[in-house]
C-alpha cells in the first residue's frame, strides 16, 4: 500500500494480492506510487465500489440466525463461544477472492482500526463506525418469521454505521429492497 496526494491511500494491482481485483486495477487504475515504482493503483476510497460485485456473485444469505441464547453467549467477553452461519458467508466470498479481511464473531474479537475488510453480523454493527458499509442480501429482508419492525430497526442500525459510503446490494425482491428501491 502506498501513501500518494493528500494523504490519500493507494493501493496497487502487485499488492492487492487477488487475482480479479488486481486484473480491475491493472486495467482501469491510475498511476501512481508503491514503493518506488509507478504502477495502476486504486485509492482505497473506490475499494467498496469493487467489492459490492464480489458479494452479489458469491455470497448465499442463510436464513439461520443465533438464537437467543446463541446472542447471550456471543455477547458475553467471558465466553469463547463461536457461532458460524450456515451456508456461505462473505467472509467464504472474501477469502476465495484473498482479500484481506476480519471476522468480528463476538464482543471485543477484532481491531476496528485495522486496514481490511471488517466482516460481523448488523447485531454486532452497533455501537462502532466505518468509512464504507455494504449490506449485501437486502432481498432477503425481513427474514421470514421474524418481526418486520424488529428487522427496520436492525437495518437502520447497520446503515447507520457508514459515516462516508453505504453500499447496498439485493437479488431479490423484498418489502426492504423495494422500499429502498423507490426512493
Amino acid at each position: 500500500m502506498s501513501e500518494y496526494h493528500d494523504d490519500e491511500k493507494w493501493i496497487c494491482y502487485h499488492c492487492v494480492g487477488e487475482e480479479f481485483l488486481a486484473n480491475e486495477i491493472d486495467q482501469t487504475g491510475q498511476v501512481a506510487y508503491c514503493g518506488n515504482q509507478a504502477a495502476q493503483a486504486w485509492t482505497l476510497e473506490t475499494l467498496p465500489d469493487r467489492v459490492g460485485p464480489i458479494f452479489e456473485k458469491n455470497y448465499m444469505l442463510s436464513v439461520s440466525e443465533p438464537d437467543g441464547y446463541e446472542w447471550a453467549l456471543i455477547k458475553d467477553p467471558e465466553s469463547d463461544y463461536e457461532w458460524t452461519r450456515e451456508g456461505y458467508g462473505p467472509q467464504d466470498a472474501l477469502e476465495r477472492k484473498r482479500l484481506p479481511h476480519q471476522v468480528r464473531r463476538k464482543s471485543g474479537s477484532f481491531n476496528p482500526a485495522a486496514d481490511w475488510i471488517k466482516v460481523l453480523t448488523m447485531h454486532l454493527s452497533k455501537g462502532l463506525e466505518f468509512p464504507n458499509v455494504a449490506l449485501p442480501g437486502i432481498g432477503q429482508l425481513p427474514t421470514e418469521g421474524e418481526d418486520e419492525q424488529t428487522e427496520a430497526q436492525l437495518f437502520y442500525v447497520a446503515s447507520t454505521r457508514a459515516t462516508s459510503q453505504l453500499i447496498l446490494t439485493s437479488s431479490a425482491d423484498s418489502k426492504f429492497s423495494l422500499r429502498l428501491s423507490q426512493n
